[in-house]
């Protein structure tokens, strides 16, 4: 007795059951981070540890920082984002 068809069949099952497992998986979290929307923060000054520790507790994350000079010590404009 062959048991080789039974043996593509259950394959053949298998690859295609993990196919639309990753596609719906796939358009789950495309969905959900299409629906995130963002707030943005903009400061234009000098920032130190306990402000920054500030904003993180607030839920804003650094995205940018675009110094001003070569030294951080005169700052910069810093942009956060956080969702909505």
């Amino acid at each position: 007795m062959n048991s080789a068809p039974k043996h593509w069949a259950v394959l053949l099952a298998c690859v295609v059951i993990l196919t639309f497992m990753v596609i719906l998986v796939r358009n789950d979290t495309g969905k959900a981070y299409a629906r995130t929307s963002w707030e943005y923060k903009v400061l234009d000054t000098t920032l130190d540890e306990r402000d920054l520790n500030q904003l993180g507790v607030e839920g804003w994350e650094l995205v940018m920082l675009v110094r001003t000079d070569q030294s951080l010590k005169r700052g910069g404009a810093w942009m956060f984002k956080r969702p909505k």
